[in-house]
């Protein structure tokens, strides 16, 4: 292959190969230079496989004309014959992974990989959940090694294009998707009340830092820096403030996941608590996504907000700390505590430990009781 690559390399712009693929890449300001240069490239293809004794396949070949984004293309498609068959002319390829469009926009490459990361969570959720009951921690590292995995696969490719709000959008569901499956939250919890609570930036922001840590390993300053200013000069303290400070401003533009902006102003005190186990019953009273009556209400599963024993608004602080028809174990709990909230719990961590414990039968006492509400109705 280096000589295949020797021969062609003068007459292009650039070559690249790997295993038995191979990527010619050239320039011409006509659709007539690019069928001169192609004849040119095909007849020392046909050169060096007569001589190496190999064939090239046409059937899974391609040729694609990129253009800039929103410019229009040629309106004739160009000739391009290898072996004497003509090779078609694609709007979009697969190249060593990463679906390439005519424009480079990745929108079909970004959906792809998506879904792609979509079912294979929705896979290891259910051995994660039912199969083996997995601590935090494991589901964290079948987080980052799948779903992160396949979505942020060559990122340093596409991650300029996340500057499109709709190509950070279906990243966005995606991720929503892969951490309500994994930690065992509501389907329609906020992303943004889910990265605060179980503490995982947003997935845009990981796509560019990685890029931008790419870029500088690979020498690369200028790239890093146009994706964050200033980034090839920082320091690694200063790249985690920065990614806090991106972090923290994501959140603060949004209106969702008030409840647990409540508790945890800021990503700095949420990462200070890390006593805060995000468990599904966890996530659920942080969230306020969960059986209770403000939220059943609101999606009108139930007739009135309120508690129908002693009549007060439900919401998750009325539930741990004032309700009283709740299971012995969970009174047990609030003796031991000194905290009448959940902010303050939180920030103590004795009191959160002594709580926390009593979250699985509230919240499985509620649903069964919700359930019933909603049967009745």
């Amino acid at each position: 292959m280096d000589t295949c690559i020797k021969l062609i390399k003068p007459h292009v712009y650039d070559i690249l190969a790997y295993a038995d693929d191979l990527l010619i890449i050239w320039q011409a300001t006509s659709r007539k230079g690019i069928e001169d240069t192609g004849r040119t490239v095909s007849a020392l293809l046909d050169e060096w496989c007569e001589e190496n004794k190999m064939t090239v396949a046409p059937a899974k070949s391609a040729v694609m004309v990129f253009a800039r984004p929103g410019r229009p293309g040629l309106q004739r498609h160009p000739i391009i014959k290898i072996a004497g068959k003509t090779v078609p002319v694609v709007k979009e390829t697969v190249y060593l992974g990463v679906t390439l469009d005519n424009q480079l926009y990745f929108r079909t490459h970004l959906i792809r990989q998506s879904q792609k990361a979509r079912r294979a969570i929705d896979k290891v959720a259910r051995l994660a959940m039912r199969e083996f009951s997995l601590n935090t921690q494991g589901r964290r590292t079948l987080y980052k090694g799948v779903f992160e995995g396949i979505l942020l696969y060559a990122c340093s490719v596409w991650t300029h294009r996340l500057i499109n709000s709709t190509y950070r959008k279906h990243i966005q569901r995606a991720q929503r998707h892969a951490l309500c499956r994994l930690f065992g939250a509501y389907s329609d919890t906020s992303l943004e009340a889910l990265s605060l609570i179980i503490a995982e930036p947003p997935i845009h922001l990981t796509a560019v830092f990685r890029a931008a840590n790419y870029f500088v390993t690979k020498g690369k300053p200028l790239e890093a820096d146009s994706l964050i200013a200033g980034f090839s000069t920082m320091d690694k303290y200063q790249r985690r403030d920065t990614l806090y400070d991106q972090w923290d401003r994501w959140l603060q533009s949004s209106d969702k996941g008030r409840a647990a902006k409540a508790i945890f102003s800021n990503i700095r005190k949420r990462l200070m608590c890390n006593w805060v186990d995000p468990t599904s019953d966890t996530i659920r009273i942080l969230s306020g996504h969960g059986p209770f009556g403000t939220y059943l209400h609101d999606r009108t599963l139930s007739q009135h907000p309120n508690f129908p024993t002693d009549g007060l608004r439900d919401y998750p602080n009325h539930a741990v700390f004032d309700c009283f028809d709740v299971p012995d174990a969970v009174c047990d709990v609030r003796k031991r505590v000194e905290s009448r909230s959940l902010p303050e719990a939180v920030r103590s961590k004795s009191d959160w430990l002594v709580l926390s414990g009593a979250f699985r039968p509230l919240i499985g006492c509620r649903e069964v009781a919700s359930l019933c509400l909603r049967q009745t109705q």
